[in-house]
């Protein structure tokens, strides 16, 4: 079963404990340039540096593994954990000849016990009682472009851009990390949100000869409750907290989720990644 983009990540609160967890990307001083040893002040510099650390400068194709919490956010009580999820999303990276890239992405999560992290095959809401049929969040063909400009998500009517700009880094002598936050298009109902950092090695950064930079991510998405929850929007809505980190290949992955992605998204094995 495929369901759209708003069914991968999330995280409302979790955007607040993703401030705790890591460093502020709101500005770029002089100590931070001088730190980094890279050029991010023009805009092509930045493109380039971003698409070292989220994809594959020149192009090609990436894979990241993630897993998280989902988190049930109501107004009479705190945030509380529902399902753990585990998962991958497949990216294929172009650069066209005005330097400009776009990407195409395949991902796919299984909703998970929150102890065992095993795959649900049936799951009690804990707000409802009710006892439900777990599905994998999937999408498929999710296409983004990138320019000095800022970066676009390609879904009809729902397109957002989001700016990529220098006040996203934030050097220090071991770490950089790059946050890009996402607004989503106000075609979307209330509430959307979505933030990604990712921390790569200085020492990776500085070697402009790697094109691919590993990295580890911190993804928070706001979203309404997954339809398969059977929930009224009036019930509240979950946050997504993720952690994950690109990968070389899909040896990188455990064998459990390479079967799980055989039997629900056979086609992300078309990426080069997995060959």
């Amino acid at each position: 079963m495929t369901i759209d983009r708003r069914h991968f990540l999330s995280g409302a609160a979790a955007a607040a404990l993703a401030a705790c967890s890591t460093p502020s990307s709101n500005t770029t001083n002089v100590a931070d340039t001088k730190l980094a040893a890279i050029d991010v002040s023009t805009a092509e510099d930045n493109l380039r540096n971003v698409m070292r650390v989220l994809g594959y400068e020149g192009g090609g194709d990436v894979l990241y593994w993630f897993h998280g919490f989902i988190y049930a956010v109501k107004p009479e009580r705190r945030p509380f954990p529902i399902l753990h999820f585990n998962g991958v999303n497949a990216m294929r990276f172009v650069q066209h000849d005005d330097g400009a890239y776009s990407s195409t992405h395949d991902s796919i999560s299984f909703m998970e016990d929150i102890e065992t992290h095993e795959l649900l095959e049936s799951w009690v809401n804990p707000i409802t009682k009710e006892t439900l049929q777990p599905k994998p969040n999937a999408f498929r063909g999710s296409i983004y472009d990138y320019t000095v400009k800022g970066s676009t998500m390609r879904r009809g009517k729902n397109s957002t851009v989001t700016r990529l700009h220098p006040g996203m880094w934030t050097f220090g002598p071991e770490s950089a990390w790059v946050t890009i936050d996402r607004p989503y298009a106000e075609t979307f109902q209330f509430p959307w949100s979505e933030a990604r950092t990712y921390e790569v090695d200085m020492a990776d950064l500085r070697d402009s000869s790697n094109k691919r930079l590993l990295n580890r991510m911190h993804s928070s998405v706001t979203m309404p409750f997954s339809r398969w929850m059977n929930m009224e929007p009036a019930q509240g809505h979950t946050m997504w907290q993720a952690n994950g980190r690109k990968l070389n290949d899909a040896s990188g992955l455990p064998d459990h989720i390479l079967e799980r992605c055989k039997t629900y998204l056979p086609e992300i094995f078309d990426y080069d990644v997995f060959k």
